[in-house]
């Protein structure tokens, strides 16, 4: 009785896990078909409107389609790598330049180039980023992606010995 419990339990859990890796996926996938990104939010600087750990998705958009207030996501130009999220305070459109500053501090950026643009953040989903970065370790990696995996093919290892165990019988008339 207790092995029939135990085995519901798994499959359950099996099922719950392969669930919230398709919608993940699905997610992930679209989002990206749309052309937009997931970034996970660092710092304080835009807080209170976005906190760290907090996650923005971020559509491209063309700088001519920008106006003051809105939040950007943006290249840095010191760091290419990193990517900044503010608002933005000041547009060039001659010079093609963007001035943004983070909610916090009120202190405007140095103006950079539209070129850096990465897009405008059209959605927030807090404390999301929490999963992105635990994503991105190691042991997320290992939690979230191997270990289910492992699990899944346990479980249908189990239930392939399981199949073969059983006596086949064969009825010849």
């Amino acid at each position: 009785m207790l092995n029939h419990r135990l085995r519901l339990v798994i499959e359950a859990a099996e099922c719950i896990m392969l669930t919230l890796l398709i919608v993940g996926t699905a997610g992930l996938v679209g989002l990206k078909i749309w052309g937009g990104q997931l970034l996970s939010v660092q710092t304080a600087s835009m807080s209170p409107t976005i906190q760290p750990k907090d996650a923005v998705i971020v559509k491209p958009t063309p700088a001519d389609e920008l106006h003051v207030g809105d939040i950007i996501s943006y290249h840095s130009p010191n760091q290419p790598k990193m990517v900044i999220t503010h608002r933005v305070i000041s547009i060039d459109r001659q010079a093609r330049q963007l001035i943004t500053a983070g909610d916090a501090l009120h202190t405007k950026d140095p103006s950079f180039s539209e070129q850096l643009l990465v897009g405008r953040v059209v959605a927030l989903t807090p404390r999301l980023g929490l999963i992105i970065d635990f994503l991105h370790r190691p042991i997320g990696l290992i939690s979230a992606i191997y270990l289910p995996a492992a699990l899944i093919i346990a479980s249908e290892v189990d239930h392939i010995a399981y199949a073969y165990a059983r006596p086949f019988y064969s009825v010849r008339l």
